[in-house]
């Protein structure tokens, strides 16, 4: 199925979709919201290049093949929500301005960090990037990550997370001095 360079001015409703072939919605703008809740990809989907001016919930859907964002921008919310990535999913040089992983399971999720805005809080949401970004071996995404986490914890009202805070920094000072151990 292929919706390659089209324009949907309006919104997009793919909600509770199969597409059971390889899917292209290559250099695509959705001017308005893009629905695909509950969508399942069992092949190749390939957004890449694809501008989206409102928001765009892919929350409770399923990709079986790689999903590819590349060179896409999110202007305002992309929701992944319970979302299945079975296989690799791409975001090289796409711009991200908030962003729900919660619940999100993915293998490799190729996102720098200073691609994304807002990450919605959600701890095991940050915990899942930051492993994704040690994976990776990409240390300066995983150590921002981290950083902003650690933020996110102490700006969060009413929840005492304290007990995290100090676990945090007990493994950052303990790999700090691995690290200047391992050096000397």
């Amino acid at each position: 199925m292929e919706f390659i360079e089209c324009n949907f001015f309006a919104g997009a409703a793919f909600r509770q979709s199969d597409f059971r072939i390889d899917t292209t919605f290559n250099n695509t703008s959705f001017h308005g919201p893009a629905d695909f809740i509950s969508s399942n990809f069992l092949g190749f989907a390939d957004f890449g290049g694809s501008q989206f001016a409102c928001d765009a919930d892919f929350s409770n859907s399923s990709f079986n093949g790689p999903a590819d964002f590349c060179r896409s921008t999110f202007s305002e919310k992309v929701n992944f929500h319970d979302t299945q990535f079975k296989n690799n999913v791409y975001f090289e040089s796409s711009k991200v301005n908030s962003l729900n992983l919660t619940k999100a399971r993915y293998g490799w999720l190729f996102l720098h960090w200073d691609a994304i805005n807002n990450l919605e809080f959600n701890d095991t949401a940050y915990q899942t990037l930051i492993n994704n970004y040690k994976r990776l071996q990409w240390q300066k995404d995983s150590s921002d990550c981290r950083s902003a986490y650690l933020s996110a914890i102490q700006a969060a009202p009413a929840n005492n997370y304290s007990w995290i805070i100090n676990t945090l920094k007990l493994i950052v000072a303990r790999t700090n001095s691995n690290n200047l151990s391992s050096q000397v």
